[in-house]
């Protein structure tokens, strides 16, 4: 259904909204199942992974807002601090209490796209929150500590309200547009990033495309705005937001001046780095994480050029705009997830069409058969990768001749089909591709953000904390009951001053941190690098750790490499670490065991 009937779609908005609390479907209990899945992914083992640095400096804004002399400046979102630190007096300070508002937001997003049904239909709607779920980027942003994750919901829903109140004029949708601003204005910099790609699209769709909106007359429907009382309500709350969120309920005044330092942040992307290293790596992250964008993108573009439908047109003009950014940021990597936003929606919108042209259930099958030969193709190109040396050359050779036997047997299905149905080819194909991808994406998903998310060789973050941290912390607490009858009270000096250090050793009361050490010190426990060996009155014994991780300058050298490490996560690259040494005063070494 295009949206040239623009009368009948606004009739079927009105029919969605009045029945949606009323009559319970199995749409309904789709979404539920969606929202169950999103929710797992999102929710289980949130403090499976140390905080990163980054994250470590968000936390520690929270926390100190309720030290003693609270915070004079925040160095990251004022939305994420604002409500995190009110947050953590119900659920504490911990890892996880640090990731409930992104993976709160992150959440929600899987269901924003019920109130596109009107456009991208009903299987359309359901087909975007599945790709939101499963999204291997989408998971990751909303298990991070920050404001990314809500950016990126303020966002999404800027852009539904803003397409809702231009259809219907309905206040509810304008005060929504006003709420999404002062959200995303103080989470992170890619709300300015979704803001920018979805500006370039309206004006492609307005100087290039065919229009979006059509009046009584069919003519092209001009913008609509408020009047007068209604924009002085809604920028009043949007403004009250700004102020009251920004300040963190006036607990904290710093969040406005961090809120306008995003902005900042997003134009200083602009001045990246120019190297074939980055300019290919966000491509390569999305033909890593996103493989939707490019088994089912490409073909919803080609599909949308060619049918000249207004929305469809409007998304790849938006998708299009989110690539250009990408190629201009090409440092931050995150601005995949501004491709992947109307990229979903045109992927939705495309399965949704060329399902609903064929009136029999035919296409089922042969999704099935697609399945199969997709399963057949994926198991044999593990077994080429596994096998892909020179010990093993011959039976890689193997598999790789199935591979194309299976790509072979199943272009000879297509060809037959297409003879005989056109229409069951493309459904077809597209659910089946669609299939493997929703279940190669969640196992994808689960291991970036559940297991991953420090692991600088998937190339996502440049610095991450290292699993040792938190163990070494668990160590200081036992030393601290055993030596001072209590677990924060062992008196710690430390030469290195990071955001993750100080964030788990932020419990121990008796810390200090300093660029040297005096020759006099005698703190019970010492952390410095692991190059030092102070030369100090008291003796010392220290044992090294790991606390952070760096990427790595290592590259996969060949194809088996990578698609070893894509498939089982394995490689002869290391991960680069820097370590520091936990000194122990010699006269307590014999506390330690009893």
């Amino acid at each position: 259904m295009t949206y040239s009937e623009n009368t009948v779609e606004s009739n079927q908005v009105s029919q969605y909204s009045g029945r949606a609390l009323t009559d319970l479907t199995v749409e309904h209990g789709l979404y539920a199942l969606i929202a169950l899945a999103a929710a797992i992914m999102r929710f289980a083992e949130l403090d499976n992974i140390p905080l990163a640095p980054q994250e470590a400096r968000e936390a520690l804004d929270a926390w100190n807002l309720w030290q003693q002399g609270g915070i004079a400046q925040l160095s990251g979102s004022p939305f994420y601090h604002a409500t995190t630190a009110f947050i953590s007096q119900v659920a504490g300070f911990n890892d996880t209490a640090m990731r409930i508002i992104p993976a709160l937001f992150g959440w929600v997003i899987v269901l924003l796209p019920w109130y596109l049904r009107h456009r991208l239909g009903r299987l359309g709607a359901l087909i975007v929150s599945l790709l939101f779920a499963v999204s291997p980027m989408f998971a990751l942003s909303s298990r991070t500590a920050g404001g990314q994750s809500v950016a990126i919901f303020a966002g999404v829903l800027f852009f539904i309200a803003w397409l809702r109140y231009q259809e219907s004029s309905e206040n509810r949708w304008l005060y929504s547009l006003a709420i999404s601003l002062p959200i995303g204005l103080l989470a992170d910099p890619i709300y300015y990033s979704l803001l920018f790609a979805l500006a370039i699209g309206w004006l492609g769709q307005i100087f290039i495309g065919p229009a979006l909106f059509l009046d009584d007359q069919g003519k092209r429907k001009s913008i609509v705005f408020p009047n007068r009382r209604e924009a002085f309500n809604s920028i009043l709350l949007a403004i009250a937001i700004f102020i009251i969120v920004g300040t963190a309920l006036f607990f904290s005044p710093a969040g406005i001046g961090a809120g306008a330092s995003l902005a900042v942040q997003w134009l200083g992307q602009f001045w990246s780095k120019l190297d074939s290293f980055t300019v290919v790596q966000p491509f390569a992250a999305i033909f890593r994480f996103e493989v939707a964008l490019i088994f089912l993108g490409l073909p919803a573009i080609i599909w949308a050029a060619r049918k000249e439908r207004p929305f469809p047109l409007f998304l790849v003009y938006w998708t299009v705009a989110a690539l250009l950014l990408v190629l201009l940021q090409r440092e931050a990597i995150s601005n995949i997830m501004v491709v992947a936003v109307p990229g979903y929606f045109l992927i939705g919108r495309f399965i949704n069409d060329i399902v609903s042209q064929n009136s029999r259930w035919y296409y089922l099958y042969f999704a099935a058969l697609v399945i199969v030969a997709g399963a057949i193709i994926l198991v044999n190109l593990g077994r080429f990768s596994r096998l892909g040396t020179p010990q093993g050359a011959d039976f890689a050779a193997y598999f790789g001749l199935l591979i194309i036997v299976s790509l072979v047997t199943l272009f000879l299905v297509v060809t037959i089909i297409w003879s005989w149905d056109q229409k069951l080819v493309p459904a077809g194909l597209a659910l089946g591709i669609l299939s493997l991808i929703l279940i190669y994406s969640w196992g994808n998903a689960w291991w970036l953000s559940h297991n991953a998310a420090n692991d600088t060789r998937e190339q996502i973050i440049n610095i991450g904390t290292d699993d040792d941290l938190p163990r070494v912390v668990s160590i200081l607490s036992e030393l601290s009951w055993v030596i001072t009858n209590s677990a924060n009270e062992i008196e710690i000096t430390s030469t290195l001053d990071n955001p993750s250090l100080r964030w788990y050793l932020r419990d121990f009361d008796a810390t200090y941190t300093g660029k040297s050490l005096s020759r006099d010190t005698n703190s019970q426990v010492i952390i410095t690098d692991a190059d030092s060996n102070p030369n100090l009155t008291s003796g010392y014994l220290g044992t090294d750790f790991a606390y952070l991780r760096f990427g790595s300058n290592g590259r996969f050298n060949d194809i088996y490499q990578t698609v070893r490490w894509w498939l089982f996560h394995e490689n002869s690259i290391p991960i680069e670490q820097e370590r520091a040494i936990l000194w122990l005063r010699s006269d307590l070494a014999g506390l330690e065991g009893s």
